[in-house]
This record gives C-alpha cells, structure tokens and sequence, in this order.
C-alpha cells in the first residue's frame, strides 16, 4: 500500500473511532463534525474528505459493527469465549452453564461495542428499508453456534426441533440488554433495577426452564 493509501485509511479509522466513542454518550443527532474532529485530532476538512455529511458516517459504522460482530461470533463458536471472557458451551458442561454462556455472549455482542449499537439503532431509524449486509448471516452463525451447544442436552430439553427454541433466546437475549444499548440513562430507578449478575441469574433461568419444559402443548 502506498504512503499517501495508508495515511488515508488510517485518517479514516481515527475518525470513524472517534465517532464510535462519541456515541457512548451522545445520541447522533448531538455530534457535530466539529466533534468528531476533535475527538479524532484531524482537521474538519479532513473529515469531510472522507465522509460527505455526518449521515454518510453510518453505512461505514456499519460495516465496523459487523466485522466487529462477526470476529466476536467466531471466537465464541471456536474457543468459547470472547473479548477475553471464557463461555463454556456444548457437552462440556451442563445446560444451565450452556445457557448462562449465551446470555453472557449476548451481552458481549450488544453492548460490548456500545457506540457501534448505537449507531446500528440511529441507522435502522433513518433508512429503515435499507439492508445492512452480512448481518443477517452473523446473527444467524451466532443461533446455529447456540442450537449446537443444545445438542449434547437433548435428554434434558422439551423440545423435539431446536431452531423455535434457538430463535427464541435470540429474541429474548436482544431484549434483555436493549435498554442498556438504547439509553443512556436507565428507565427504573436503582431500588427496583436489577445488577448485571441478578439480570443474568434471572434470565439464565427463566431460558433454563424454557428450554426444559416447552410451551403448554409440548
């Protein structure tokens, strides 16, 4: 790669950085270019060399989100852990060890970038009609990685085809951790909110006995 290539790309990837940590605590709305400038430690134009307007961060974010997402799948699916957290699945353990590494790896996936969510949430609502590629694909290997680990406890679940169960604690994982992704400021107050490990205990859980028990007909 030439000089001038490689100090472009690496222009490029201060500013979307920037951008990524400005969204921890700002909504996208409130970031100017000014901002990300700043934060980036390169001239306004310099941004704009890259990046047409502020909307034109958000495909480029994207793609950051996914390849982010997809390196986390990976790591999850081949060594059981990510970002340096070990998540124990399959036969190796037992369900409930099974099931509490899911959420946890869940957990990981939704906040464990927290600016590229947000950015992820800002785009769904501006181009709601746009795809975002590969990551439907992700989302996917992250189920199949989880419907695998299941096998080696078909003796214990109650449920003959595993994919509904799977789709369902994709589901409820998204959900568990989504007001932690969207908002900045929590909704409950501290007396009634639940701890990082009570949240995870109660829905380790509540999937447990869904998984082992089915619906009414099963």
């Amino acid at each position: 790669m030439a000089p001038v290539q490689k100090r472009a790309l690496i222009t490029r990837e201060k500013i979307l950085t920037a951008v990524e940590t400005l969204l921890e605590t700002k909504e996208f709305e409130q970031v100017a270019i000014a901002d990300i400038a700043g934060k980036a430690g390169v001239a306004v134009g310099s941004v704009y060399s890259h990046f047409k307007d502020k909307d034109a961060l958000l495909p480029a974010l994207m793609e950051r989100r996914v390849d982010r997402a997809q390196t986390r799948v990976d790591s999850f699916r081949r060594h059981r852990g990510m970002d340096g957290i070990a998540m124990p699945i399959g036969a190796e353990v037992d369900l409930k060890t099974t099931v509490r590494s899911f959420f946890l790896a869940a957990r990981q996936m939704m906040l464990g970038d927290l600016g590229l969510v947000r950015a992820l949430i800002t785009y769904r609502r501006i181009y709601p009609d746009r795809d975002i590629p590969r990551r439907a694909e992700v989302n996917e290997q992250f189920m199949d990685t989880f419907q695998r680990a299941l096998e080696p406890h078909r003796d214990a679940l109650a449920w003959p085809d595993l994919r509904q169960p799977t789709k369902m604690a994709y589901y409820l994982a998204n959900i568990a951790y989504l007001d932690e992704a969207v908002l900045r400021n929590p909704v409950l107050t501290q007396s009634v909110a639940l701890d990082e490990e009570e949240k995870l205990q109660a829905f380790t859980r509540m999937l447990y006995l869904y998984l082992t028990r089915g619906d009414e007909d099963g």
